[in-house]
């Protein structure tokens, strides 16, 4: 990696697409040049929907930066966030006999269940291969116990695996554009490595992320990601319910919970109810205030961890001041200094520099 070159990162979502230049140091550390963000199109679940239109609002910003800083990019780190990730865990092991563990033995390990997985999951592919955990005759290790000797070894791998069809509309997307992607990285995974970075977690934890339609269960275990699940629910369910039993429109009820503590209101015993300031829109109904309390704990997750934060160790990306950018710091990371527990970074098929320029000059 050459120094002070500029690299471009592209974190795509559903809601906003942001570009970010970054360059790097002779310490591998990063810095951002240049961001830009703009609302997504095209993109829906994490999966392109029409490549048309994305590729052109890709093309137009990426233009734009290219002006700005007077570089042609021909290559992109691509973040994407699908909803559909399946993690497949797997164990291989070795009979050493007293032998010692060799190179060739773990690599023969991490070949022999990757052929594996390539055949039973021929519609999938692998964007994250982990080795989350090593063990020499059962005491479990931190790291790799090359030239050690035992009588058995196990490796525990995790696999992050998404639809093969969903990567190949990403790639024509990025082709449109004239670039080639020189590597994919799941959200979740490089907003976790930024947190770990940055020393808010150590090796696990839990990575929750809650929207409005949809939410995200991620679990970090060794640095390595091993699950992650979504669902199609998420905050806008309490606000629903609130707008239904209270005769509120959506806009009041955000005004509402905003605006009014809930909790010291209901423990004081005394029947409050929603002051008519709330009912802009709607006609004023008579509505105690512990009803709407009892609607949002019973749906809204994120008030109840901020209920038992006291017990455990839950922080808030939301109140960092870049939680915006982790994925694309944890991103800028993941080139530059790699990951101790990502046995091979899944690095995308490279295009060349002369047709990437063509593919620009004449689209």
């Amino acid at each position: 990696m050459k120094h002070k070159e500029p690299h471009l990162i592209i974190d795509l979502d559903d809601d906003y697409t942001i570009f970010s230049v970054v360059i790097f140091d002779e310490n591998k550390n990063h810095t951002i040049l240049k961001n830009k963000s703009i609302s997504s199109k095209g993109i829906h679940k994490g999966a392109i929907t029409n490549v048309k239109l994305i590729s052109e609002n890709l093309k137009k910003i990426i233009n734009e930066l290219e002006n700005e800083i007077d570089y042609f990019f021909s290559k992109v780190v691509l973040i994407i966030n699908p909803k559909n990730v399946d993690c497949l865990n797997i164990s291989g092991y070795k009979k050493l006999n007293g032998s010692q563990v060799l190179r060739e033995d773990v690599s023969y390990i991490l070949n022999d269940v990757k052929n594996i997985v390539q055949l039973t999951e021929d519609k999938h592919t692998a964007i994250h291969l982990f080795n989350s955990s090593f063990s020499l005759d059962s005491d479990n290790l931190e790291n790799l116990p090359v030239g050690l000797f035992g009588d058995f070894y196990n490796q525990n791998m995790s696999f992050v695996l998404v639809q093969k069809n969903l990567i190949k509309n990403f790639k024509l997307a990025l082709t449109e554009t004239g670039l080639y992607i020189d590597r994919i990285i799941l959200k979740p995974f490089a907003e976790c490595v930024n947190l770990i970075s940055k020393h808010l977690f150590k090796n696990n934890f839990l990575f929750l992320e809650l929207g409005n339609d949809a939410s995200n269960i991620n679990i970090i275990k060794n640095k390595s990601l091993i699950f992650s699940q979504s669902f199609n629910f998420g905050l806008g369910l309490a606000l629903q319910d609130v707008s239904k039993l209270c005769s509120l429109k959506i806009e009041e009820v955000n005004v509402l919970l905003a605006d009014c503590n809930l909790e010291e209101k209901t423990l004081d015993g005394n029947e409050n109810y929603i002051d008519k300031k709330y009912f802009t829109i709607s006609p004023y109904r008579k509505v105690k205030l512990k009803l709407v309390l009892d609607v949002i704990i019973s749906k809204n997750m994120k008030y109840l961890v901020m209920n038992i934060n006291k017990k455990f160790n839950f922080k808030f990306i939301d109140d960092l001041d870049d939680h915006f950018l982790i994925g694309i710091n944890g991103a800028a990371e993941l080139i530059s200094k790699g990951w101790e527990k990502e046995a091979i970074p899944i690095i995308q098929q490279k295009k060349s520099f002369i047709s990437g320029f063509f593919s620009r000059l004449f689209k």
